[in-house]
């Protein structure tokens, strides 16, 4: 995959790809299903997206296929705060359009925003947080060699009402040695 920052061409795909993901993307995070409505919302948040790449607030991203260029998802490297930038501590979420599903697209965008944000921003820590029942997201990270730290109970409502626990992932530099060091 190419993994890269977004720009207003990137619009039509994006809102394309959003119209494909609603309803799923809905069911794990409803804010993220309602942005990019239109094109027009699409472009909008793209200019903020910009913006926020330009402040150092947070790197939003989109990850498309390099032999077809088809856009497939979009993945974001925030601040987790407290900490940010003095640790410096970021947080990755990702979504994939359902089309593109089950290829490996997702654990290799993630694995190069890892490796961006470690080898690039010097991240101290890096956490990817996931709900409990979004099996594929969760193996996203133990993949990629994060430890599960936790699971915290209780911590949101589905849109159904019922309270939903997160897991809690973490990786360090240590744990990224830790890792090459038992694949030599």
């Amino acid at each position: 995959v190419l993994v890269r920052s977004y720009e207003l061409a990137d619009a039509p795909q994006r809102f394309v790809a959003m119209e494909e993901s609603r309803e799923h993307i809905r069911r794990w995070d409803p804010d993220d299903a309602e942005v990019c409505r239109s094109l027009d919302d699409t472009k909008d948040w793209i200019v903020r997206k910009t913006a926020q790449w330009s402040l150092r607030q947070a790197f939003s991203m989109g990850f498309w296929s390099q032999d077809t260029n088809r856009y497939l998802g979009g993945i974001g490297l925030h601040l987790r705060q407290p900490g940010g930038w003095a640790v410096p501590a970021f947080s990755i979420g990702y979504w994939v359009r359902p089309s593109a599903q089950g290829f490996g697209y997702v654990t290799e965008a993630v694995g190069l925003v890892v490796d961006y944000a470690l080898n690039v921003l010097e991240a101290q820590r890096i956490e990817i947080v996931c709900d409990p029942e979004n099996i594929r997201s969760a193996s996203i990270p133990q993949r990629l060699g994060f430890q599960l730290e936790g699971r915290v109970r209780n911590i949101y409502r589905y849109p159904d009402g019922r309270l939903c626990d997160e897991l809690i992932f973490g990786l360090t530099p240590t744990d990224r040695r830790m890792q090459t060091a038992g694949s030599v």
